[in-house]
């Protein structure tokens, strides 16, 4: 038994070269449905993020759209054992290590704070 009574909200997730016509079309066909709510979230390099209307895909019928830049890379992360004791000296570089990533130029709070734990280890 289908439920043609509550509204039902789609997600599709669509790559930038199949977001033409064909997506238009199928965003026409579902609100003459009129069953979904379509969010379009399209995938592509930032270079290209640019080219997409999301007026038209709006215009098409989809509730909402979203851009999902595909060639943003997560930072990668500082790899420690889970087992590793970390003593004062291990903090302070892994903080100084991280303002760096960061690109945190006032590093001296956050070392002030740490020198507070001196002579103490974590992980005990």
């Amino acid at each position: 038994v289908k439920n043609r009574v509550n509204m039902r909200y789609r997600v599709m997730d669509v790559p930038a070269e199949r977001a033409g016509l064909h997506l238009m079309d199928e965003l026409r066909e579902m609100e003459a449905d009129g069953r979904y709510k379509v969010k379009v979230r399209i995938h592509a390099p930032a270079a290209a993020m640019k080219s997409v209307d999301k007026a038209v895909l709006l215009e098409a019928g989809a509730a909402k759209v979203e851009l999902v830049a595909d060639d943003e890379q997560p930072p990668e992360a500082v790899s420690s054992s889970l087992f590793e004791k970390f003593d004062s000296r291990r903090i302070r570089e892994t903080y100084e290590d991280f303002c760096r990533e960061k690109q945190i130029e006032d590093v001296s709070m956050g070392l002030e704070y740490l020198s507070k734990i001196e002579n103490r280890s974590c992980g005990n």
